[in-house]
Protein backbone atom coordinates (compact mmCIF):
# COMPACT_ATOMS: atom_id res chain seq x y z
CA UNK A 1 0.00 0.00 0.00
CA UNK A 2 1.48 3.55 -0.78
CA UNK A 3 1.93 6.01 1.53
CA UNK A 4 0.93 8.90 -0.04
CA UNK A 5 1.74 11.54 2.28
CA UNK A 6 4.90 9.97 2.81
CA UNK A 7 5.73 9.79 -0.99
CA UNK A 8 4.89 13.74 -1.14
CA UNK A 9 7.65 14.11 1.24
CA UNK A 10 10.05 12.03 0.17
CA UNK A 11 9.99 13.84 -3.63
CA UNK A 12 9.33 17.46 -2.08
CA UNK A 13 12.82 17.26 0.01
CA UNK A 14 14.64 15.57 -2.98
CA UNK A 15 13.06 18.01 -5.30
CA UNK A 16 14.34 21.03 -2.78
CA UNK A 17 17.62 19.19 -2.34
CA UNK A 18 18.23 19.30 -6.19
CA UNK A 19 17.72 22.87 -5.84
CA UNK A 20 20.87 22.85 -3.03
CA UNK A 21 24.03 23.69 -3.32
CA UNK A 22 26.72 21.35 -1.48
CA UNK A 23 29.61 24.16 -1.52
CA UNK A 24 26.76 26.55 0.11
CA UNK A 25 25.84 24.27 2.58
CA UNK A 26 28.57 22.07 2.82
CA UNK A 27 28.66 18.37 2.71
CA UNK A 28 29.51 17.60 6.12
CA UNK A 29 26.07 19.24 7.15
CA UNK A 30 24.02 18.55 4.25
CA UNK A 31 21.21 15.55 5.87
CA UNK A 32 21.74 17.62 9.15
CA UNK A 33 20.34 20.88 7.20
CA UNK A 34 17.69 18.69 5.42
CA UNK A 35 16.65 17.49 8.67
CA UNK A 36 16.40 20.68 9.94
CA UNK A 37 14.53 22.44 6.83
CA UNK A 38 11.91 19.38 7.02
CA UNK A 39 11.27 20.17 10.91
CA UNK A 40 11.16 23.89 10.25
CA UNK A 41 8.92 24.10 7.44
CA UNK A 42 6.47 21.67 8.57
CA UNK A 43 6.37 23.57 12.13
CA UNK A 44 6.41 27.21 11.08
CA UNK A 45 3.68 26.73 7.74
CA UNK A 46 0.09 26.50 7.02
CA UNK A 47 0.63 25.28 3.28
CA UNK A 48 3.15 23.92 1.32
CA UNK A 49 3.92 26.95 -0.35
CA UNK A 50 4.96 28.46 2.97
CA UNK A 51 6.67 25.17 3.99
CA UNK A 52 8.68 25.34 0.65
CA UNK A 53 9.73 28.88 1.34
CA UNK A 54 10.84 27.92 5.26
CA UNK A 55 12.60 25.23 3.56
CA UNK A 56 14.35 26.51 0.66
CA UNK A 57 15.60 29.40 3.14
CA UNK A 58 17.37 26.95 5.34
CA UNK A 59 18.66 25.14 2.39
CA UNK A 60 19.99 28.58 1.03
CA UNK A 61 18.12 28.50 -2.06
CA UNK A 62 16.62 31.33 -3.62
CA UNK A 63 15.29 30.12 -6.41
CA UNK A 64 13.73 26.07 -7.10
CA UNK A 65 14.99 24.50 -10.45
CA UNK A 66 12.79 24.50 -13.20
CA UNK A 67 12.40 20.81 -12.59
CA UNK A 68 12.09 20.98 -8.85
CA UNK A 69 9.42 24.05 -9.32
CA UNK A 70 6.97 21.28 -11.40
CA UNK A 71 7.48 18.59 -8.81
CA UNK A 72 6.65 21.62 -5.71
CA UNK A 73 3.48 22.66 -7.33
CA UNK A 74 2.37 19.53 -8.26
CA UNK A 75 2.82 18.31 -4.65
CA UNK A 76 0.79 20.87 -3.20
CA UNK A 77 -2.15 19.36 -4.52
CA UNK A 78 -1.51 16.16 -2.56
CA UNK A 79 0.03 17.59 1.14
CA UNK A 80 -2.04 21.01 0.98
CA UNK A 81 -5.78 19.10 1.84
CA UNK A 82 -3.72 17.03 4.57
CA UNK A 83 -1.69 19.66 5.86
CA UNK A 84 -1.62 19.21 9.50
CA UNK A 85 -1.36 15.57 9.21
CA UNK A 86 1.46 15.82 7.42
CA UNK A 87 3.33 18.70 9.92
CA UNK A 88 2.60 16.64 12.30
CA UNK A 89 4.12 12.85 10.56
CA UNK A 90 7.08 15.18 9.51
CA UNK A 91 7.41 16.39 13.17
CA UNK A 92 6.95 12.41 14.65
CA UNK A 93 8.99 10.55 11.56
CA UNK A 94 11.25 13.55 10.32
CA UNK A 95 14.68 10.96 11.14
CA UNK A 96 13.00 8.57 8.88
CA UNK A 97 11.95 10.19 6.24
CA UNK A 98 15.34 12.23 5.41
CA UNK A 99 16.94 8.73 5.90
CA UNK A 100 14.29 7.64 3.40
CA UNK A 101 15.56 10.72 1.16
CA UNK A 102 18.76 9.94 1.92
CA UNK A 103 19.03 6.33 0.43
CA UNK A 104 17.27 7.25 -2.52
CA UNK A 105 19.74 10.37 -3.87
CA UNK A 106 22.58 7.98 -2.94
CA UNK A 107 21.12 5.40 -4.85
CA UNK A 108 20.36 7.59 -7.94
CA UNK A 109 23.62 8.94 -7.77
CA UNK A 110 25.55 5.85 -7.53
CA UNK A 111 23.27 3.99 -9.73
CA UNK A 112 22.99 1.10 -7.28
CA UNK A 113 20.28 -0.05 -4.87
CA UNK A 114 21.00 0.48 -1.19
CA UNK A 115 17.91 -0.86 -0.12
CA UNK A 116 18.49 -3.93 1.65
CA UNK A 117 17.23 -7.02 1.10
CA UNK A 118 13.68 -7.84 3.14
CA UNK A 119 15.37 -11.23 4.05
CA UNK A 120 18.77 -10.17 4.14
CA UNK A 121 19.90 -10.91 8.33
CA UNK A 122 20.68 -7.60 10.36
CA UNK A 123 23.91 -6.37 9.93
CA UNK A 124 25.32 -7.16 13.72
Amino acid sequence: MTDILLDATRKWLSALLDSADVDTIGASHWWDRASAALQAAAAGATTLAQATTIAAAKLQVDVLSESASRTVTALAEVIDPSYTEWADRVAAEHVYMVALVRVERTARRTGKNLQPALDAPAPY
